[in-house]
């Protein structure tokens, strides 16, 4: 798997997927609008078979307004949405 952002002016990037060797377990965060989307990450993640890691709730250790959900995917790896948003 890999990610490229060439436009770094735009909130954009690619993903693609090739064949090769397993990885070991890899950390996705993706950013998300609102508390409330990091919420229903949360609730589509485990409706679709994730596992709990971590419910959504705010990370002081980060910063102040650090609100995130972290999944653990079927294979593995811990995927996280996060909103740095204050409420």
């Amino acid at each position: 798997m890999g990610f490229s952002n060439p436009d770094r002016t735009q909130h954009t990037g690619m993903f693609w997927l090739g064949q090769g060797e397993p990885s070991s377990p890899l950390h996705f965060a993706f950013t998300a609008p609102s508390r409330a989307a990091v919420d229903a990450f949360y609730e589509a993640g485990l409706a679709a078979g994730g596992q709990d890691h971590i419910a959504p709730s705010v990370h002081a250790d980060y910063h102040p307004n650090y609100y995130a959900a972290f999944l653990i995917d079927p294979s593995g790896h811990k995927i996280e949405a996060v909103c740095h948003k204050a409420p």
